[in-house]
């Protein structure tokens, strides 16, 4: 599970996640530079989430979307999320040599078993 800041795993219970929320079925991943390059561009345009919302209507398949967008040094991912709005856990993967290659959010579209 992809950690933040003081969260510690081994104090949550077996049903228990660390996550993020989601509001208007809507989750992304961004670094630092991209969340800052996109703050300063609501700021100084109330409506620039019209601009998002368009950009991922141009990959609307049924039921998902998603966007890419550069921000800063870094990019927007922004993707439907699973059933929509709720919180939900993220991981990371590492490869042989410790180094981060993969970042998943769990949606709870695919069955456990």
């Amino acid at each position: 599970m992809l950690l933040v800041g003081n969260q510690d795993a081994s104090t949550l219970k077996n049903d228990e996640i660390f996550d993020y929320g989601v509001d208007a079925g809507t989750g992304s991943f961004m670094d630092k530079s991209a969340a800052t390059a996109l703050d300063q561009a609501m700021r100084a345009n109330a409506e620039f989430y019209e601009t998002l919302i368009a950009e991922m209507e141009k990959t609307y398949t049924h039921t998902w979307s998603w966007l890419d967008m550069k921000f800063g040094e870094g990019n927007l991912i922004a993707f439907s999320s699973g059933y929509g709005d709720g919180a939900y856990a993220t991981y990371a993967g590492y490869n042989a040599n410790g180094e981060l290659c993969a970042v998943v959010t769990d949606f709870g579209v695919v069955p456990a078993n």
